[in-house]
């Protein structure tokens, strides 16, 4: 059964409205599955930042890491499954379904619409129809998603998750419905667009022509997206995202140095190493000794 049919497009924020409210209302939250804890991971099997993945109709099935278990879930119409930052999640597309997933960026949220009506097609689908919020995430949101970990972190409490869940949608909800019109040109749409592949792919090998070709742009605007919108260059940019990812594998890992700097996306150990050090004035070894002394 197709719920959404056609009437979804990109950018249609009264349809994504419609569709959060019948997730609330219509469906409700019915139970939460979520991956937990680090894990040797490269950041290809890696969601880096907060992600839901959310049942409109059929079956989704999802294998999800918890504390190192790799664990399995058919997704009903109103399951939701949440995947911390740095977890683990595997997402399989061998069932027709429609699906919603949100991504919660630094600066926006990120909310698609999926609809996989080909189970012999296990490829996974361009997520093309998506809408963001004209602004960051609020305090509320990042407060609930703190409140969601928590409860993730503690069997006694995991049946709570599902209110918790329902709270961050409505939030992400009001957040759709009270967005002003036109607060995001064209060109910040598209350095969004940008910046969540870059979120996403930064231990491959992207280039500014790379990046172009993807998005359809020519290598100088590109180029002028990231001085006007980031205020850094692309191989500064990516070197952050890999840089902070390496420190999440260090804090929470104990993956050799070299396994490290391969999971970022670094061909050389050395440049590696080189990079760390020039950024974070110390070696990945000591950092990661600090780090896991203070935490514990």
């Amino acid at each position: 059964m197709i719920v959404f049919p056609k009437a979804m497009r990109s950018g249609d924020k009264a349809a994504f409205c419609a569709m959060l409210r019948f997730v609330l209302r219509e469906l409700g939250v019915r139970r939460v599955f979520a991956s937990r804890g680090p894990s040797a991971i490269s950041s290809h099997q890696s969601t880096v930042l907060p992600r839901f993945d959310i049942c409109l109709s059929g079956c989704k099935r999802i294998r999800y890491l918890v504390d190192g278990e790799m664990r399995e879930v058919y997704l009903k119409p109103g399951e939701v499954h949440y995947a911390p930052p740095y977890s683990g999640k595997f997402p399989r597309w061998d069932e027709i379904h429609e699906m919603s997933g949100i991504v919660i960026y630094q600066n926006y949220i990120r909310v698609t619409y999926v609809s996989h009506e080909d189970a012999s097609e296990r490829e996974l689908p361009e997520a093309n129809i998506y809408c963001h919020t004209a602004r960051r995430p609020s305090p509320e949101v990042r407060s609930a998603l703190h409140l969601l970990d928590c409860l993730n972190g503690n069997d006694m409490l995991q049946e709570a998750m599902p209110q918790m869940v329902s709270v961050i949608l409505q939030l992400i909800l009001n957040a759709l419905e009270t967005d002003g019109e036109g607060e995001s040109t064209k060109r910040q749409l598209t350095w969004r667009q940008i910046y969540s592949h870059l979120e996403e792919h930064f231990a491959e090998d992207v280039t500014r022509e790379s990046l172009a070709r993807h998005f359809q742009l020519s290598p100088g605007y590109v180029s002028q997206l990231f001085q006007s919108e980031a205020h850094e260059s692309l191989v500064s940019c990516i070197r952050r995202l890999r840089l902070e990812f390496a420190c999440k594998l260090l804090t929470h890992g104990n993956e050799t140095i070299a396994a490290v700097a391969e999971k970022c996306g670094y061909h050389s150990v050395n440049s590696f190493l080189e990079n760390f050090r020039m950024i974070y004035g110390t070696s990945p070894a000591r950092y990661r000794k600090e780090a896991q002394t203070e935490a514990r």
